[in-house]
């Protein structure tokens, strides 16, 4: 694999982990059961949403 292509990945890698964490921590979405870790299941729970603040520099 050549050296863009290892950062493409990289950075497509770093996107895909940043929009789990948004979606955990601002939109109360389980990561686990997204991606099927964890079975069960889906309890009816009021709908929350916090704000969250992730600096972009």
């Amino acid at each position: 694999m050549s050296k863009l292509g290892k950062i493409a990945l990289g950075a497509v890698a770093v996107n895909v982990m940043l929009a789990l964490l948004h979606g955990w921590l601002n939109l109360g979405i389980d990561p686990a059961r997204v991606l099927s870790f964890k079975k069960g299941t889906a309890v009816a729970e009021e709908t929350r949403f916090r704000v969250g603040f992730l600096p972009v520099t």
